[in-house]
């Protein structure tokens, strides 16, 4: 990796470059008789796949490219669509699957919020794109939860996401800083990369924490990289697997939609690959050679090994279909497709996210605020209850609870002296747990070791 990032870094010209590219939004016409369309794909910010048309005299063909895909949604983007107004010919499948990683997902978004309500200085790691997903969900977690906490995306996931055009009160782009004292901050998310803080803006970052006991480290990784354990550093570690690929149940699903007469798998080989041999009422090639091989001579061709029945019967699916009927009503250019675009309507849901559990969490812990601090003076209820319990011993027994509760509400009064303040408990990690008061001005005259005697109110 860092031998091709200095072989980039001789590249002249890099603008010049980037204005020569012409971006392909709808259809691109690459042959008279070849036309390419990109579609959604999932997996990451703006991901896509190609739709390319071919014609043969009258009859024009579809051929899917699906790239690395998901069918969910992901920061705004759509998922990999099954319907499309045409009927797919060939899929040229990027079959590279994982287990459904939507609950490490979740599982890590809950750590860092938690762990940043909590006071702590919190440092998230994860490539770039899966940043610009993490910011995504934090942001708009703090506008449906109301538990809002500030996120600074730093690096290379602070300039994808000033280039995607995202834009949130809550969520500061810094893709260059001098101290990392400029980023980091308790009670804030912290977002850069790469995954596992070893180098670049993530291993600066990690450095300047690695000794703060109130401090943590929460690896998004892939799979690829071994994350940091934690053995050296005084903070908290945590690391959770997040692979947005397709289960082995969801690329099956969106063979079935499709239908195609050829699926042509890719990014698979050995044993991975045979498994889809003979699996799909499709000609199924799973090649891994060089050789050229052909998909349609004025018919459909079939690979050598698949027998003269299966051959009969793939190809007497061949039917005329949607697209010749859209043809024959509308011109070529005009066939809807899917378009890679962000959709302003926010679904974390879609995008694998749990957000009841996340929610649930925040009724169980509270926000902080002095509201879910309070305790409210408990009347006795002479509601029925079930059960041989009548409603009069019910009725004493919530009274007898209720004087218990209230004398403990009057020591507690009793024991408080002078003003009270407001700490966040940390949990520091090795059975250490600190108190961190809200207010700037109760430490200023303090020095480390200094002991003081505080009141504890729950």
């Amino acid at each position: 990796m860092i031998e091709t990032n200095e072989d980039n870094l001789t590249l002249s010209n890099p603008d010049q470059i980037r204005d020569a590219l012409t971006p392909v939004e709808e259809w691109a016409t690459i042959t008279p008789e070849v036309r390419v369309h990109p579609v959604p794909a999932g997996h990451a910010p703006g991901a896509a796949g190609f739709v390319l048309q071919a014609e043969d005299g009258s009859q024009s063909h579809h051929l899917l490219a699906t790239g690395d895909f998901t069918t969910r949604a992901v920061a705004g983007y759509p998922g990999l669509p099954t319907d499309f107004p045409v009927d797919i010919d060939v899929v040229f499948l990027t079959a590279a699957s994982a287990p459904d990683s939507t609950a490490n997902l979740t599982d890590a978004i809950e750590t860092v919020r938690e762990r940043a309500h909590a006071g702590s200085t919190v440092l998230t790691t994860a490539s770039g794109l899966t940043g610009v997903h993490l910011g995504y969900v934090l942001s708009h977690l703090n506008d449906q939860s109301g538990r809002s906490i500030p996120v600074t995306t730093v690096g290379r996931t602070a300039t994808l996401w000033e280039s995607f055009g995202y834009e949130h009160p809550t969520v500061e782009t810094v893709p260059e800083f001098s101290d990392p004292n400029e980023v980091l901050d308790a009670g804030q998310i912290t977002v850069a990369g790469p995954e596992v803080p070893v180098d670049g803006s993530a291993g600066r970052l990690f450095d300047r924490i690695d000794d703060d006991p109130g401090a943590t480290l929460v690896q998004v990784t892939s799979g690829a990289f071994n994350p940091e354990t934690g053995e050296h550093t005084r903070g908290t570690v945590y690391d959770y697997q997040v692979s947005n690929h397709p289960t082995n149940e969801t690329i099956d699903e969106v063979v079935g939609a499709l239908d195609p007469i050829h699926v042509v798998v890719a990014h698979q080989r050995g044993s991975s690959a045979d498994r889809y041999k003979d699996k799909y009422d499709s000609f199924v090639w799973t090649c891994e050679d060089d050789d050229k091989h052909t998909l349609y001579d004025d018919e459909w061709v079939g690979p050598p090994w698949v027998t003269e029945a299966t051959r009969r019967r793939i190809r007497a699916r061949q039917y005329t279909n949607n697209s010749s009927t859209l043809k024959d009503s509308l011109d070529a250019s005009e066939i809807p497709l899917p378009v890679v675009e962000r959709s302003e309507n926010r679904d974390l849901v879609a995008e694998g996210i749990d957000v009841e559990r996340l929610t649930m969490r925040q009724d169980t812990t509270g926000d902080g605020s002095d509201s879910d601090q309070r305790t409210d003076i408990v009347e006795p209820t002479t509601e029925a209850v079930s059960g041989d319990q009548s409603s009069d011993e019910h009725s004493a027994m919530d009274a007898e609870t209720v004087l218990e509760m209230n004398e403990r509400l009057a020591r507690i009064e009793d024991a408080i002296k002078g003003r009270s303040i407001q700490a966040r408990v940390i949990d520091a990690g090795d059975g250490i747990t600190l108190l961190r008061p809200l207010e700037d001005s109760v430490g200023s005259n303090r020095s480390h070791g200094d002991v003081i005697e505080i009141t504890l109110s729950e």
